[in-house]
């Protein structure tokens, strides 16, 4: 199966975006979904916990300033509650406390807005052939 694009599309990875700015939000989700991709988007922290448990992504993508915290507190939850699920997160501040705490809990792929799609392309790739990579005993 080829999409609009005519190549096959990659592996698949179920994909949270977590981004308040619902413009950029909509983008990013019918280009990745272009691409093959199961998409669902979160526009608040609370929304994303709810997203976490029902539609169970692979990978997140996460904005750090969202309107009832930041997107640390998701990346945090992930990482304590050992979900396997890849991290990306996408900033346009530069709020040095929250970049360390991204650090801290080992983001996968730490991006400055706006997000270049070919990197983020990239870097789920390689998400899907690792996650593809997993063989069960």
């Amino acid at each position: 199966m080829s999409h609009m694009n005519g190549r096959p599309p990659a592996a698949a990875c179920r994909i949270l975006i977590v981004e308040d700015d619902r413009l950029s939000s909509a983008a990013l989700r019918a280009l990745l979904a272009d691409r093959g991709h199961p998409v669902s988007c979160a526009y608040t922290i609370a929304q994303a916990m709810e997203q976490l448990v029902s539609f169970q992504p692979q990978c997140a993508v996460l904005d750090l300033m969202l309107p009832d915290g930041s997107g640390v507190q998701v990346h945090r939850y992930i990482r304590e509650h050992g979900l396997n699920v890849s991290v990306a997160v996408a900033t346009a501040g530069n709020d040095e406390a929250a970049l360390r705490d991204v650090h801290d809990l080992r983001a996968d792929l730490v991006m400055r807005k706006p997000i270049d799609l070919s990197r983020l392309t990239t870097w789920l790739a390689t998400v899907t052939t690792q996650d593809d990579a997993v063989v069960s005993p």
